[in-house]
């Protein structure tokens, strides 16, 4: 008995079953019209081994050549691919999806469009060998103007709670054009990710920020930046290296290696912070603010107050520098460079009465001046000095002299008359100085004491020795007294 292909009951079958006009050569061995095999079609030309003919004309075959691919044809021989498989080629084994050429001799002008490759790679448009296990790439016009976008991808699900609210949750990534020009990516192109919901929030360059993506972030390779916000507002943006917390939009000219920016306005309840520092520590040295500078002169900390002179007139406050002097100023302060500087300063440039207005200093060395005046003649050396009054309760002072020394016996009294001659001719007492003195040099109270104490111990000798003169005196009377009454009685 002569055996029947499989492949011929099969395609009389399908003859049968599909009601189709199947062609079937008589040497499906050789090639050529007339050799390959045809559904719908009688001889198909020399271009696939199987041809299909949904419409049943004479062109737009579907078909299977030899090559290892799915093809088309129009009314003429030539074919476009639509689907490539191949094995054992110089890229690897592969699946490819092609949309088909224009026109041209078989298939050169098709575009391949996907590409699974034997190692599991996925292309999506980004050529014959990807490197990843997803690769996409569009090549859509990117518009040079500013405002332009492209959207690169966009992976959605229902976020709903019922079937009535689907709430499709997409996240979106488009290429963004903040600068004008055909100058490619430099100086013009952001990278943009973000979340749309539905129909809404899905125009990341829009002029109405309500349009605008949520929870986005972008990135701008040129000038390396990148920010993260929500719709129309800006929280962050990461400047360089530079992190700046703010609600508006990022600077580009922010120096800060980190800057914070608070808005809000204080309603009264709680007050608004625009930055916090808080530590639990459980062990000692443990700290909660490092600033670590290598200049003497370099800020560790600065506050200024941004209309402290005005709107946009900005003004220190406060600093503390690396070197450790710490400044609370209501103007730039002018420090002598080559001088002694303070170690902590306080001054106010609002009273304009012609003084310096510093008042208050304290040097490394300790000394600290509290007031306006910055000079003190002969005792610029002093640790503590004050121009104006002070009030307290108990003032101790050391002293390593007294006048004892009064009291020895072989200390010399001034005569009195001698004294007399000199407060005349001074108009103050020995050793006590005057008042052009005191108000040259000042009154030094610890000195002073001592030398009123010894003017006192000076006086007290002085009215012993008229004390004791007195009572010298005062026997002399009662003598005399009583040989004025003896003469009296012998009369």
């Amino acid at each position: 008995m002569k055996k029947i292909p499989l492949s011929i009951v099969l395609m009389v079958g399908a003859k049968f079953i599909l009601g189709q006009n199947i062609f079937l050569p008589s040497n499906p061995q050789s090639s050529g019209p007339g050799y390959f095999v045809g559904v719908n079609m009688n001889a198909p030309p020399s271009i696939f081994p199987l041809e299909i003919n949904p419409g049943g004309s004479s062109g737009g075959c579907i078909g299977i050549p030899s090559g290892g691919f799915l093809g088309m044809t129009g009314s003429t021989i030539t074919y476009r691919k639509l689907l490539e498989t191949s094995w054992n080629t110089t890229v690897g084994d592969y699946i490819a999806l092609y949309t088909p050429g224009q026109s041209g001799s078989n298939g050169v002008n098709g575009q391949e469009k996907m590409r699974i490759t034997m190692n599991g790679r996925f292309s999506l448009g980004a050529g014959t060998d990807p490197k990843a296990k997803l690769e996409v790439h569009s090549n859509e016009t990117f518009g040079i103007n500013v405002g332009d976008k492209m959207l690169l991808t966009r992976i959605s699900g229902d976020a709903g709670n019922n079937s009535n609210i689907s709430n499709r949750f997409m996240q979106i990534t488009w290429l963004t054009r903040y600068g004008s020009g055909s100058n490619g990516w430099y100086n013009s192109t952001n990278l943009v990710d973000g979340i749309s919901i539905d129909n809404s929030f899905l125009d990341p360059t829009s002029s109405n920020v309500n349009d605008r993506p949520l929870t986005w972030w972008s990135r701008d390779p040129s000038w390396d930046i990148q920010t993260w916000g929500n719709s129309g507002k800006t929280y962050m943006a990461l400047n360089q290296g530079k992190l700046l917390l703010t609600e508006n939009a990022p600077s580009s000219g922010t120096k800060a290696r980190l800057q914070v920016e608070e808005n809000v306005a204080y309603n009264g309840a709680v007050p608004t912070k625009a930055f916090v520092v808080r530590t639990d520590h459980s062990a000692n040295w443990a700290y909660g603010i490092v600033a670590d500078v290598n200049k003497d002169k370099t800020f560790a900390l600065k506050v200024i107050h941004r209309d402290f002179n005005g709107p946009g007139q900005s003004q220190e406050t406060f600093g503390v520098y690396g070197d450790g002097q710490t400044i609370i100023s209501t103007k730039t302060p002018d420090f002598n460079t080559t001088g002694a500087e303070p170690a902590f300063l306080i001054q106010d440039a609002t009273i304009t009465n012609g003084s310096n207005n510093v008042f208050f200093k304290v040097f490394k060395s300790g000394k600290t001046i509290i007031g306006d005046k910055t000079t003190w003649n002969v005792h610029n050396n002093a640790l503590l000095s004050v121009d104006g009054k002070i009030t307290c309760r108990e003032a101790v002072i050391t002293q390593q002299t007294w006048a004892d020394f009064v009291f020895d016996k072989n200390y010399q009294l001034i005569p009195l008359n001698d004294l007399e001659a000199f407060y005349k001719s001074n108009h103050h007492l020995p050793n006590i100085p005057s008042a052009c003195e005191v108000e040259e040099n000042c009154n030094d109270l610890g000195k002073t004491d001592a030398l009123l104490l010894q003017k006192i111990e000076e006086l007290t000798l002085y009215l012993v020795d008229q004390n004791k003169l007195m009572q010298e005196q005062k026997k002399k009377i009662s003598d005399l007294e009583k040989k004025v009454t003896e003469l009296e009685a012998t009369r």
